[in-house]
């Protein structure tokens, strides 16, 4: 019996010592998570004196929006997947 509360107090050691965090300064530096809009289809150069940005619509049937400084994604939409018809800009 002793030997099983040793055992498990070593494997949970063990689990203990290998695991992983971020520091603060490394936040943005390592994404878990990537976001993507695919193959650009059509886009749109929108400089409003708020927040500039590049309005976008994929093959993959993505409405997003991409800040212009940074590439960074601002938001974004994944639509239907039936064929409905084609996206059209407004001009």
């Amino acid at each position: 019996m002793q030997e099983k509360w040793l055992l498990a107090g070593l494997s949970v050691a063990l689990l203990i010592s290998t695991c992983s965090a971020l520091y603060e300064d490394q936040i943005r530096k390592f994404d878990w998570r990537g976001v993507n809009v695919g193959a650009l289809k059509q886009s749109r150069v929108d400089l409003n004196h708020f927040q500039p940005r590049i309005l976008v619509s994929t093959n993959e049937g993505v409405v997003a929006s991409l800040c212009v400084k940074t590439g960074e994604l601002v938001w974004r939409q994944v639509l239907e997947q039936k064929p409905r018809g084609d996206i059209k800009m407004l001009q």
